[in-house]
This record gives C-alpha cells, structure tokens and sequence, in this order.
C-alpha cells in the first residue's frame, strides 16, 4: 500500500488531537496521584485491641487470599506428571498450615511424598 496525500491528511488529523489532549491527560493523572498521597497522611491511628474490627476485616481478606486445595492439587499433580492418591492430609509445621500430598507416578511404580504450604501453594 502506498502512502499518499491523503493518508497524509487523515493521520495529520489524529495526531493533532492526540497533541491536544495528551497534556490534559497527563495534567489529570499527576493531580489525582497527589491527591491520593494527600489523603494517606490523615490515615486515622490503628486499632491495637485483639478484638477491633480491623483486624476481622484482615483475617477475612487472608482467608480470600489462599488457593483452594483442590487447584493446588491440579498444579502439583501437573509438575510431576503423576496422580494424587490419598486425599490431601493438613499439618502443621512451625505455625503453617501444610498439605501432605502421596503422589503416584504409574510409569516408573512409585510413591511419594510432597509437602505444599496450603496456603500460597508453594512446596517446602
């Protein structure tokens, strides 16, 4: 395809509005980050009780964040190409909350185990 005059003319066009708005855009970005960092100052102090709904509202965002068993399950019978044969035993080992899974890899007959934090679904 060729360039001609007048696709000459029409991207002329588009560029002329994009050089208009392009600073009022980056004027708008600028003036709301500032005004964010603003209000983070006047943060109210925190509740130090055990007991203080802050704190409710923090376990309960922890516990959304966690993977579900079953897709940690999914990904780690993915990365050693075996199967899951027993059903994910939970422990606990210095304060977190592991999963044992037995794994099972028919090719080669044999079984083992690996241990899964159950909540990031990293292995240990």
């Amino acid at each position: 395809m060729a360039y001609d005059r007048s696709m000459k003319a029409s991207t002329a066009k588009y560029s002329a509005k994009a050089g208009r708005l392009l600073p009022a855009l980056a004027f708008a970005c600028l003036a709301g980050s500032a005004g964010a960092m603003e209000k983070s100052r006047d943060v109210p102090p925190v509740f130090k009780a055990a007991d203080a709904p802050a704190n409710a509202v923090r376990e309960a965002v922890g516990t959304l964040a966690e993977k579900p068993t079953d897709r940690i399950v999914r990904d780690i019978e993915r990365k050693y190409k075996a199967k899951v044969v027993k059903d994910p035993e939970e422990r606990v080992v210095k304060g977190r909350r592991v999963l044992v899974l037995r794994l099972y890899d028919d090719k080669k007959g044999r079984v083992w185990e690996v241990q899964v934090d159950a909540e990031t679904g990293k292995e240990l």
